[in-house]
């Protein structure tokens, strides 16, 4: 049984895209038209730009929290080697404390300096 016919009037606008969505290879009027019913009449059905959206966001939500769970085992895990390394060092004897500041900051600057290396690779 051959599908029904159905003549309708557009805008010349509406008339224009319509046509120039139809050029391109394998898409025909009656599949552009049928397929906005289609969203026209189920807008949360399995087509839809909408569904489809929305299943991107739920990956993106996914991902949001697995990396917020990733960066708070990071924070905490850098929290309690501080606070292990803190406890388990002894305070250095006051003669040499001004070598060992100038070390440190100089032992910083350069980690600071691998760090931003690294960081910055792609």
């Amino acid at each position: 049984m051959p599908k029904p016919r159905l003549n309708l009037r557009l805008s010349h606008s509406m008339h224009n895209k319509l046509k120039e969505m139809s050029t391109r290879p394998g898409v025909a009027i009656n599949e552009i038209v049928e397929d906005a019913l289609n969203g026209y009449f189920d807008p949360l059905g399995a087509n839809t730009h909408a569904t489809t959206l929305a299943k991107r966001i739920e990956r993106l939500e996914s991902l949001s929290g697995r990396l917020e769970r990733d960066l708070a085992i990071s924070s905490e895990t850098m929290a309690l080697f501080v606070q292990y390394w803190l406890t388990a060092t002894p305070p250095l004897p006051e003669i040499d404390r001004d070598a060992a500041h100038a070390l440190g900051r100089k032992r910083f600057d350069r980690f600071m300096g691998q760090v931003a290396e690294r960081v910055s690779r792609p």
